[in-house]
């Protein structure tokens, strides 16, 4: 298994988006999830076990043999990201359309702000390990996640509470 900063992001991602999600979600769906997210937690207690002084910075330098991966994988990597890109696209440009009904309404925007800021927060560290990751495609990368921050901070803007737009 890799351990990087990679898979704890993304246990962290998964939480952050829960919240809506566990919204919509049966109380089964709920359970699911949750296990998924345990399990993750669960996998990286092995590779964290591994860390030593000799190994761990390369964690943080993005550095090390596990972090990262060839031309094919790269690509694959790549088309996967910016799927991830378009679906997040979409589901923030269905938020920013309700700002119209459901914005502007005092209980609703400073939690749905601080929400969108936390998940932005989470996807750029996501993306900016996968960046490194991949140099053979971290131009294309770098240009996903910079429509995702677009959108991402149009959607933030929305529902930051009047006055401070």
């Amino acid at each position: 298994m890799r351990f990087s900063l990679i898979s704890a992001i993304a246990t962290l991602g998964s939480v952050v988006m829960a919240q809506p999600v566990a919204r919509t979600a049966s109380s089964q769906q709920v359970v699911d999830d949750l296990s998924v997210l345990t399990k993750k937690a669960q996998d990286l207690q092995a590779p964290a076990n591994s860390l030593s002084i000799f190994n761990a910075p390369g964690l943080l330098l993005g550095q090390g043999p596990w972090t990262q991966f060839g031309e094919k994988e790269c690509t694959d990597i790549t088309g996967t990201f910016r799927g991830f890109v378009s679906v997040n696209q979409a589901y923030l440009n269905i938020l920013i359309g309700k700002t119209g009904s459901i914005g502007k309404i005092p209980f609703v925007d400073p939690p749905m702000s601080a929400s969108l800021t936390a998940v932005k927060g989470t996807y750029d560290a996501l993306s900016n390990q996968i960046i490194k990751l991949c140099p053979s495609t971290a131009q294309e990368l770098t240009l996903a996640l910079k429509y995702l921050d677009e959108t991402l901070d149009h959607a933030i803007k929305a529902y930051q509470p009047v006055g401070k737009n």
